[in-house]
């Protein structure tokens, strides 16, 4: 896609709508989906409606929260999917990097929101908030990649007669 001349809608529909790799770990496959729903919330929310109309190079028209967590959530599933979907598993540098952006997604969404709203102030202080399907899927998202990290890195490590030991 040219990003001069394709639209955000454009870019959204095409990172929410590719195929998930058969090779892909569960780890991704979980990673990939929970990034794929929270773009696409983040698209259709009602503060989003005159930037997807915009190419994705111009500077968008209303820049708010919501706008920048779906830039950085679109350009962490753009990530992702330059990563070898059967490769993604902690401990590789490219996965671990995506994995902790996603972990920040759902920490800045799902936390208190003054750090988001200092980091991006709304110019036409609307107070836009993100609404609680957003928010529950960050939350369980972060929670869920907590837990990953938990047993990937304290867990499985102390047990030497685990299959996936490293």
């Amino acid at each position: 896609m040219n990003p001069n001349t394709s639209t955000r809608k454009q870019f959204t529909d095409y990172l929410v709508s590719s195929p998930m790799p058969e090779s892909a770990t569960t780890e991704y496959k979980e990673l990939a989906t929970k990034l794929k729903a929270l773009l696409k919330l983040l698209a259709e929310h009602k503060a989003m409606e005159e930037n997807l109309t915009q190419t994705y190079m111009t500077p968008a028209a209303y820049k708010n929260k919501i706008y920048f967590m779906w830039d950085f959530i679109g350009r962490t599933l753009g990530q992702l999917s330059a990563i070898d979907p059967s490769e993604a598993r902690p401990g590789k540098p490219a996965y671990d990097e995506a994995k902790g952006r996603a972990m920040y997604a759902g920490e800045l969404i799902s936390g208190p929101q003054f750090v988001l709203d200092s980091m991006c102030p709304d110019p036409r202080k609307e107070g836009v908030q993100f609404g609680g399907e957003i928010v529950g899927i960050a939350g369980g998202f972060l929670c869920s990649l907590i837990i990953v990290t938990m047993l990937y890195h304290i867990i499985i490590p102390s047990n030497p007669k685990s299959p996936i030991h490293h």
